[in-house]
C-alpha cells in the first residue's frame, strides 16, 4: 500500500541512468572572473561573454594589462581603459576561433560608449587553420601547409615578455621548414605570417587548445592532413640559432586546465 503524498514507482521500467557530465562543456555558474581570462579585467563583460556559457568551449586567451593596445610594452599600461579590456577576449571553441579586440580612439580616456569593437571568427575549415585556395580553383598547398604559431621575444637569452607580451601569428604555409638563413636563424615563414593575438599571456595553454580544437573537428569532416594547419612556437633568440618546436599533443585533461 502507497505512503499517502509519495508516488509509487511505475513497475517493469528501467531506472533511468546517472547524468554524466559533458567532457568539455562549460560550468553555467561558474565566474567569470577567473584565472585564465587575462586577469581580472580582460574579457569579463558578461554580455559579451553569455555564449561562453551556452556552448561549449575549450579554452580562452589570457592578455597582458597592455593588450590590446597597439603600444606593445608594460609602460603603456596606463594607456588602456578597464572597458576595453573587459571586452577584450579569444576564445577556441569546437568548430572556430573567435577574438574581440576593440579600439579605444582617445586611450585611457576613452569612455565605453565611444569604443569600436573588432570582432574576428575564424571557422576551421577556411584560412588561417585551413589552406586557402590557388585561383579559387585548388588548394595552394605547394609550399607546405599553413602554421599557426606562437612568437616569444627574447633579447640575448633574455626572455622579454614580460615587457611586450608574446603573439599568436599565422603563416599561409611552412616553407618546407626552411631557415632564414639556410641551417639557422627563425623559420622562413616568420617572414610572411601576420598576427592573430598581440599581448599574448602564456600561449601554450591555449594554442595547444587550438590545436586539439582543429585536429578533431580534421577528424570529424575528414579533411585531409596537407591542408591543414600545423602548430608551433617559435623564440626569436640568436644564441639559439632560432628555434622552433611543434606544439605538444593535447589530451583532455589539459583542456581542462586551460579553461579552468
Amino acid at each position: 500500500k502507497a505512503v499517502a503524498g509519495r508516488r509509487k514507482p511505475a513497475t517493469g521500467l528501467q531506472p533511468e541512468p546517472e547524468p554524466t557530465e559533458a567532457p568539455l562543456s562549460p560550468a553555467p555558474d561558474r565566474d567569470v572572473h577567473q584565472q585564465g581570462t587575462g586577469g581580472p579585467a580582460h574579457g569579463v563583460r558578461l554580455q559579451l561573454l553569455l555564449d561562453l556559457h551556452l556552448s561549449p568551449f575549450f579554452a580562452r586567451a589570457s592578455f597582458y594589462d597592455f593588450a590590446p593596445s597597439p603600444f606593445q610594452c608594460v609602460c603603456c599600461n596606463f594607456l588602456v581603459p578597464d572597458d576595453q579590456r573587459k571586452r577584450t577576449y579569444a576564445v577556441v571553441y569546437p568548430n572556430k576561433f573567435e577574438a574581440n579586440l576593440p579600439i579605444a580612439p582617445f586611450c585611457c580616456l576613452t569612455s565605453e560608449m565611444c569604443m569600436v569593437d573588432r570582432t574576428f571568427l575564424y571557422y576551421y575549415d577556411k584560412p588561417p587553420s585551413r589552406v586557402g585556395m590557388f585561383c579559387g580553383i585548388f588548394p595552394c598547398t605547394i609550399c607546405g601547409p599553413p602554421v599557426i604559431y606562437s612568437y616569444r621575444p627574447k633579447i640575448c637569452c633574455v626572455d622579454v615578455s614580460d615587457c611586450f607580451g608574446q603573439k599568436i601569428m599565422s603563416a599561409p604555409c611552412n616553407c618546407f621548414g626552411l631557415k632564414i638563413c639556410l641551417c639557422f636563424g627563425n623559420p622562413c615563414y616568420t617572414q610572411c605570417s601576420l598576427p592573430l593575438l598581440t599581448g599574448v599571456k602564456d600561449p601554450a595553454p591555449f594554442l595547444s587548445a587550438f590545436k586539439y580544437a582543429v585536429d578533431a573537428y580534421k577528424g570529424a569532416k575528414n579533411l585531409d592532413d596537407s591542408q591543414m594547419a600545423i602548430f608551433e612556437d617559435v623564440e626569436d633568440n640568436i644564441f639559439d640559432l632560432g628555434r622552433a618546436k611543434k606544439v605538444k599533443e593535447h589530451q583532455e585533461a589539459q583542456v581542462k586546465m586551460a579553461r579552468k
